[in-house]
């Protein structure tokens, strides 16, 4: 089997793949299940050639424009991004796969650790709180809602936290918002918590927006509540990547409370 996407939900059901793309490699919590696995190249131009010389019986991917070249090499599966939510996308590669079960086992280990998180986080969680998720790429900046990842499932569906008002308007339906600078204050002032990613073409104006009064007179900055992520760490939604990401948002707002 060769995965454009969705590596975790594969690996999470007990299956290594034979190729993925290369976005897996960097994702901390993939590393010690990708022994003897593929780069395939990146996820929107996978390499066809070297999808070729593995021989897969199986190809699972998002992307519409390479599923017409992939089903030529192998039976290929089609799931758009953002079609499921990640449990769903779980059960529905389960009924594929046939490992309906197993699918199942590992929600059920996920939702026990959700619960024991809730419960040490029952004071935060039941204060009303809000949290936003805010990320830096290039020239542009966004807003993220609950299935995009960076974290948004676990703190929104899982943990029962709230973005601001504004922020869950404009994001959370779509997924993802672009926003500029100036509605920074509008967007994010009511927020007491803010997850800030920056990505690697975005680091200059990074540098540049932390370092205006826009930005530091923000409540959850002047207070010390930002928690910067790795995108590496927070791109990927599946039970794997999640378990990892529900581990750093705890330690975050535990010692923030």
């Amino acid at each position: 089997m060769a995965v454009g996407d969705y590596v975790g939900d594969v690996l999470a059901l007990g299956i290594t793949p034979v190729g993925a793309p290369d976005t897996v490699f960097d994702a901390p919590y993939y590393k010690k299940y990708l022994n003897g696995v593929a780069n395939i190249g990146d996820s929107s131009a996978l390499s066809l050639e070297k999808v070729i010389t593995l021989k897969p019986d199986l190809i699972i991917t998002y992307d519409e424009k390479a599923y017409e070249n992939l089903k030529k090499i192998a039976p290929t599966v089609f799931i758009p991004y953002g079609k499921y939510q990640y449990k769903d996308r779980l059960m529905e590669l389960g009924k594929v796969l046939n490992k309906e079960q197993e699918a199942k086992n590992c929600l059920a280990d996920f939702a026990t650790k959700i619960a024991e998180k809730k419960q040490a986080l029952s004071d935060v969680i039941d204060s009303g709180k809000k949290i936003a998720i805010f990320e830096i790429t290039g020239k542009e900046l966004y807003l993220y809602g609950k299935s995009y990842g960076r974290g948004g499932a676990i703190l929104y569906d899982e943990l029962g936290l709230h973005a601001p008002a504004k922020v869950e308007k404009s994001a959370f339906e779509k997924g993802w918002a672009s926003i500029s600078i100036e509605a920074l204050p509008e967007m994010l002032g009511d927020a007491d918590f803010l997850m800030l990613g920056i990505r690697g073409d975005g680091a200059d104006q990074g540098k540049d927006i932390l370092s205006k009064s826009v930005w530091k007179n923000l409540s959850a900055v002047k207070s010390g509540k930002v928690y910067q992520y790795s995108i590496d760490d927070f791109y990927f939604q599946d039970p794997i990547a999640l378990t990892y990401q529900l581990e750093l948002i705890s330690d975050f707002l535990v010692s923030k409370k």
